[in-house]
């Protein structure tokens, strides 16, 4: 099993802020320990917490290259639904009898 560290994963807050189950269990937890069994609709989860920070705001330098990644991740998403909506309209979809 591996440890997440959330002072090093900030995927863990991307994936499972929405989640107020998994997010709860999180923040009650102090440094070094180890949860319960968390269950999400991704499966159980065992957490141990190993660092904490506490938020910050964090300046445009320290976030642009995530900013410049979502946005070109949220384009070729776009750019993909249009080319398959173009290729669904233009197919011929033949459906044996």
């Amino acid at each position: 099993m591996q440890a997440l560290s959330v002072a090093n994963c900030s995927f863990v807050y991307l994936l499972f802020a929405t989640r107020l189950d998994f997010f709860s269990a999180i923040v009650t937890m102090g440094v070094g320990e180890i949860s319960q069994p968390i269950r999400t609709r991704l499966g159980f989860h065992i957490v141990q917490l190993t660092d904490f920070m506490p938020a910050r705001q964090m300046n445009f330098e320290a976030v642009q290259p995530e900013i410049r990644l979502t946005i070109k991740n949220e384009k070729r998403r776009a750019a993909l639904q249009a080319l398959t909506a173009d290729l669904l309209r233009r197919a011929k979809i033949v459906r044996p009898l």
